[in-house]
């Protein structure tokens, strides 16, 4: 009997030791709560995934930014999501990040959303996705750095068709390009299904993010990041 007990509170114990080193595993860098891979929402579940352009204040004056927004089919809308909606936990995030989370309706040509208060928007961009690497191949920027990855903030994601990806920080004023020194771990094979872009690194390391393409395929959405595209003659597609 006293065997028997020993074993069963072993048995707890490396439940506990599990369940815990599962919740510290599923969760983005910027704490969203996460599921395994592909059990989060469904292509059922999602309406569609927009942009709108918002102006904010800073201690330099007026800012303009893209925000991304979730909508789902149940009427609800989530701001800034990060990780891919296929592995993303919403019963837990609605109770964890209540104020990023609000509703919508359509009103004609209009969005009718309520986070803390009601707004009609009319300025906002549509997107869809693609499994088809030669539709998003291409040099992408965003405006500063991308901090949505656990592996870097670089601003530049060079997307090949052949299936190989690379992060770099650029600017247009630069006068040369030198190969960043730590390659393999900004470098890798990427594949897209649905709304989620998986990169795995040289290194080993691998990451799923959401992801989609502006409607006028003028750029995509990396995370929470709208990257558009970007050429320089220091940049070049292999």
């Amino acid at each position: 009997m006293r065997i028997l007990k020993l074993i069963i509170t072993g048995m707890l114990i490396q439940l506990c030791v599990q369940s815990t080193f599962s919740q510290v595993q599923l969760k983005s860098k910027k704490g969203e709560p996460m599921t395994l891979p592909d059990q989060g929402l469904s292509m059922n579940d999602i309406e569609k995934i927009i942009l709108r352009p918002t102006v904010t204040g800073s201690a330099f004056g007026p800012m303009s930014k893209v925000v991304v927004y979730l909508l789902l089919k149940d009427g609800t809308i989530y701001s800034r999501p990060n990780v891919s909606p296929h592995d993303f936990d919403v019963k837990t995030s609605r109770s964890s990040n209540p104020k990023r989370w609000g509703t919508w309706s359509k009103k004609n040509n209009k969005l009718a959303i309520e986070f803390k208060t009601p707004q009609e928007w009319v300025n906002f961009y549509e997107t869809y996705t693609t499994n088809k690497k030669e539709t998003v191949a291409g040099i992408y920027k965003c405006v500063g750095a991308f901090y949505g990855s656990k592996v870097h903030d670089f601003n530049t994601l060079i997307l090949q068709k052949n299936g190989r990806f690379t992060w770099r920080y650029f600017f247009r004023s630069n006068k040369k390009y030198i190969p960043h020194k730590k390659d393999k771990e900004i470098s890798g094979n990427y594949s897209i299904s649905n709304y989620t872009i998986q990169f795995t690194y040289d290194n080993g390391q691998k990451e799923r993010l959401l992801f989609a393409i502006h409607k006028k395929n003028t750029g995509v959405i990396v995370g929470d990041k709208s990257f558009f595209k970007f050429n320089h003659p220091l940049l070049k597609m292999n």
